[in-house]
């Protein structure tokens, strides 16, 4: 799967085929393989891109959107994301330029009771060294001593 919009397709199919009532099975059923692992595997190839150029551009763009959409079906049906799938929805948003959307979703986790570790903020920072963004990643740094 190469993009955000191969993905969801992928996604769909799957839940179709072995999901439950329009919403996937928690990891916590026996007889479910709809679990995270299989929708952070979709969220990850949300930050990959096809070889041709144009393609790259147009995946990338839509990527994050669709990181996002499935995140907000995990939070709707289920399972619960975890910290992986955060970390994939950041590194899809930080890819593709959208830091300030990236920085938002990290504000709600923060806000929320969700655990922040160290796997959730690598994505942001690699961005903020790709960028040369001294400020953020300075930001981000204190962050991660306060939630530690």
């Amino acid at each position: 799967v190469d993009g955000g919009l191969d993905a969801l397709k992928v996604l769909d199919r799957f839940e179709k085929d072995y999901g439950n009532d329009g919403g996937a099975r928690t990891v916590d059923d026996n007889d479910g393989i709809v679990t995270v692992q299989v929708y952070n595997a979709a969220i990850s190839a949300c930050s990959r891109s096809k070889n041709n150029s144009a393609e790259k551009r147009v995946s990338r763009i839509d990527g994050w959107q669709v990181a996002l959409s499935i995140l907000q079906r995990m939070r709707r049906y289920g399972p619960s994301p975890n910290d992986q799938t955060y970390a994939n929805i950041l590194q899809a948003c930080a890819e593709s330029g959208q830091i300030n959307v990236a920085l938002s979703l990290l504000k709600e986790l923060q806000k929320s009771s969700f655990p922040l570790t160290s796997k959730i903020y690598l994505p942001l920072l690699k961005a903020c060294a790709n960028t040369r963004n001294v400020n953020v990643a300075q930001s981000l740094i204190e962050s991660m001593k306060e939630n530690s």
